[in-house]
């Protein structure tokens, strides 16, 4: 969806209805180099979710969240300028259950040294490959976290 900021503090809310058990990626993009500041925020009406990952403030042209709707309701998206705000155009795009990282190997992920990664099972039969680098006799530690 394009949308456009016409003056510093203007702001512009989208909304998309979810069923519950639902990943949602939010991509807020600029038209154009920034001259101001401009801020995506979101949430769910119900409360009933949880923010997994959010880079509120557009940086390089883009902003970005991630969100997990644990029951029915309403996610809503706010792009907002503040009082020396961008003004100017720009989209706003959604994908509701993405897959994070690929399946196969030639889709993988890549893990740099000491590389940490956070990622998702959107899905029961989601399976997330990650590739790295690694030298003869070199000894590699994974760690996982979990969250229920």
């Amino acid at each position: 969806m394009e949308g456009q900021i016409e003056a510093p503090l203007d702001s512009d809310i989208f909304s998309l209805d979810l069923s519950y058990y639902q990943l949602v990626h939010v991509t807020l993009t600029l038209d154009r180099p920034m001259n101001g500041t401009l801020d995506l925020v979101v949430g769910a009406s119900s409360g009933q979710g949880v923010l997994l990952s959010y880079e509120q403030s557009v940086v390089h042209g883009v902003a970005e969240a991630w969100y997990f709707m644990s029951t029915n309701g309403t996610l809503s998206a706010t792009v907002l300028s503040g009082n020396v705000g961008y003004t100017g155009g720009y989209t706003l795009e959604t994908e509701v259950n993405p897959d994070d990282y690929g399946d196969t190997p030639e889709t993988a992920g890549y893990l740099g040294a000491d590389g940490v990664v956070q990622s998702w099972i959107e899905t029961n039969d989601d399976v997330d490959m990650f590739s790295l680098d690694v030298r003869a006799g070199q000894v590699v530690q994974f760690e996982r976290d979990a969250q229920a």
